[in-house]
């Protein structure tokens, strides 16, 4: 068993002592969490900060926001991912705005999370509607499935030619995403549909 203080122990501690030494901070009060808002930044590891987040996203310690916000700038993809779970579950006024970077992430993990949260959230803006568009337009067919998805969840009548056209995708998810959505916007699949209740 590691002996010293939090501090130094989070650094030093293997995997699972580190779960368990995070987890404990983050429910014994103000204290635990300045520990782990400093250990944060300084963390040599994405593991580390990734149970940081995991374990701070039930509190309302309003510390926690500016944690998530950077998890999301984070130079690790696993992070980043966290950090969007942390977002969706303690989201904030700004949380729409925050997703938006991430919309256009170069890897398809966070990309395609933050594009579940955005729908989830209710992310409607001008910004965000034309980022899924791009997004179902995309080279990489995950993407294109989680954006054909999330413009039916929220309802962008503006999607529905992209929508049509990703009806003859080459992947069967993606069709099928976008096949779902049109649905959800009750809007045929075929390019003669009507459009009446736009």
């Amino acid at each position: 068993m590691l002996e010293g203080a939090p501090e130094d122990l989070l650094h030093r501690a293997g995997e699972q002592q580190q779960r368990e030494l995070v987890e404990r901070l983050a429910t014994s009060g103000p204290e635990g969490i300045t520990v782990l808002a400093r250990a944060f930044p300084e963390s040599r590891t994405s593991r580390l900060r990734c149970y940081i987040l995991d374990a701070l996203r039930s509190t309302d310690d309003p510390r926690v926001a500016a944690l998530i916000e950077a998890g999301l700038a984070d130079r690790s993809t696993s992070t980043r991912c966290h950090a969007i779970d942390a977002l969706l579950a303690r989201p904030g006024p700004d949380a729409c705005r925050l997703l938006l970077p991430l919309l256009r992430d170069g890897s398809a993990a966070p990309r395609c999370r933050a594009i579940e949260a955005g729908a989830r959230l209710g992310c409607r803006s001008a910004e965000t509607v034309a980022n899924l568009l791009q997004c179902a337009a995309h080279p990489d067919w995950r993407t294109r499935a989680t954006a054909a998805r999330a413009l039916g969840v929220l309802g962008i009548e503006e999607s529905v030619e992209r929508l049509r056209a990703l009806t003859g995708d080459a992947r069967n998810a993606v069709r099928a995403a976008a096949a779902a959505s049109l649905r959800q916007l009750r809007v045929a699949a075929g390019p003669a549909a009507s459009r009446e209740g736009f």
